[in-house]
């Protein structure tokens, strides 16, 4: 297994660059691995079936807080913890 332990695995990474690493990943590499991001880029639905077709098995996630009222307040981080959860279970990716 793999770990890329950059602290946020997708920021900053163009788009079409990060689809073109994850489809190269599949096809070569095929090895199975675990990341780290920011909940916000997690939010695309495309990236995150390419991360489940390349083998992605975990991603660890800062949240910053568990209460949503001081992640949007005092963080200035809007999304609810519970619709990240929502999206990685759906691609069967676990946090």
């Amino acid at each position: 297994m793999i770990a890329f332990g950059d602290t946020d695995f997708l920021q900053g990474v163009p788009r079409p660059m990060m689809v073109e690493f994850l489809q190269l990943y599949h096809k070569h590499i095929r090895l199975p691995f675990t990341m780290q991001a920011s909940v916000e880029t997690l939010l695309d639905t495309r990236i995150l079936g390419l991360l489940q077709a390349a083998q992605c098995c975990a991603i660890s996630v800062g949240v910053e807080s568990g209460s949503d009222r001081i992640r949007k307040s005092i963080i200035k981080k809007s999304v609810p913890v519970e619709v990240f959860r929502e999206l990685l279970n759906s691609v069967g990716i676990l946090i």
